[in-house]
């Protein structure tokens, strides 16, 4: 996933500080994945080094600059939203699922009922997330198609783990699960 992709998203739903920006990236709070700080900075130095962002020129209490997204940058971040998406999936909880077998009937359960509580944990924030009002009428788009999505990706995984457990100890139910 791009960082940039997310920073020229976010300044595309109004202009915001890096604080705000850093705050948008914490998943209690919003749909973004979690990223350093110090990674979002080098990020808008880099947008600011190619003409896709700037910050205003006047910094206010405390340093603070307000960025925004220039023309050039909504073009690129159209371009990135029209472009075939990257579908390769590389999420670690799917290769552990692979090799399961590998683990004593114990260590499955453990391991699929370590995965189930964060799942259900994401799922939790995701929902309250949901009941709170948008910090800004911009994010409304994030909440409409983002929270949605996210929230029935963490809804399959919780129920994966319910029937990999139920596969797990039964193994018939194990032949089920792998027709499915």
């Amino acid at each position: 996933m791009s960082l940039r992709a997310a920073l020229l998203g976010l300044l595309a739903e109004g202009p915001a500080s890096g604080y705000e920006l850093i705050r948008d990236f914490d998943v209690a709070a919003s749909v973004i994945w979690p990223a350093p700080k110090g990674e979002i900075y080098r990020e808008l130095a880099r947008l600011q080094a190619q003409g896709l962002a700037k910050p205003d020129d006047l910094a206010g209490p405390r340093n603070k600059r307000t960025w925004r997204i220039t023309r050039e940058g909504r073009a690129e971040l159209k371009r990135w939203l029209l472009a075939e998406a990257d579908y390769s999936l590389r999420y670690e909880p799917m290769l552990k699922a692979v090799f399961l077998d590998t683990l004593t009937a114990q260590e499955v359960a453990a391991c699929l009922i370590a995965q189930r509580q964060f799942f259900r944990s994401e799922l939790a924030k995701l929902k309250a997330v949901r009941k709170m009002p948008p910090r800004q009428a911009a994010a409304e788009g994030r909440r409409r198609y983002g929270l949605p999505m996210a929230i029935r990706f963490y809804e399959a995984m919780v129920a994966w783990c319910d029937a990999a457990l139920a596969a797990a100890e039964e193994p018939a139910a194990a032949r089920k699960l792998a027709r499915r």
